[in-house]
C-alpha cells in the first residue's frame, strides 16, 4: 500500500477522462488523490469569475505544494500544467533543503516530454505512456 499523495495535471477538456481513468486506477492502488480539478470545473474566462479561479488556484497550488508526487499528462496548447511542474520543482528543492527530505517526484507523461528545459531537472523522470507510469508507481501490481 503507497498511501503517497499525488497531484495529476494535464489539460482542461481534452485530457479529462484520461485524467479520470488514471485517478481512478491509482486510488485502487492506495494512493491518495489530494485535488482533482476535473470535478471542480472553473468556469471562462477567468476573470468573469474572480472568486471560483482564485479559490481554484489556491486549492491546486495547494495540491501541488504538499503532493509527494506530480504527474504532468502533457497535452499540446496547455498552460497551466507548466506552472504546477515548476510549483513543485520550487517546493522539491526548498523542501530539501531546508528539512533534508527527499524530493518529490515529478512525472511527465506523453508526446511533448522534452519540450522544456525544466523537464530535463533531475527531479523529473519523462515518460512516454501512462503505462510506463503505472509500471514505475506500482511494479508489478
Amino acid at each position: 500500500m503507497s498511501g503517497k499523495r499525488i497531484y495529476i495535471a494535464s489539460k482542461v477538456g481534452p485530457m479529462e477522462e484520461e485524467v479520470k481513468r488514471l485517478k481512478n486506477t491509482l486510488e485502487s492502488r492506495d494512493y491518495n488523490i489530494l485535488y482533482d480539478w476535473t470535478e471542480n470545473p472553473v468556469s471562462k474566462p477567468f476573470q468573469d469569475h474572480p472568486e471560483q479561479s482564485a479559490r481554484a488556484a489556491h486549492d491546486m497550488a495547494q495540491a501541488v505544494m504538499n503532493c509527494d508526487i506530480l504527474i504532468v499528462l502533457f497535452a499540446e496548447g496547455g498552460i497551466g500544467f507548466h506552472i504546477e511542474t515548476g510549483g513543485a520543482l520550487v517546493s522539491s528543492i526548498i523542501l530539501s533543503m531546508i528539512t533534508g527530505q527527499s524530493k518529490k517526484e515529478i512525472y511527465v507523461v506523453g508526446n511533448g516530454n522534452d519540450r522544456s528545459v525544466f523537464y530535463f531537472h533531475d527531479s523529473v523522470k519523462r515518460l512516454d505512456t501512462v503505462e510506463e507510469l503505472l509500471e514505475e508507481l506500482c511494479p508489478p501490481c
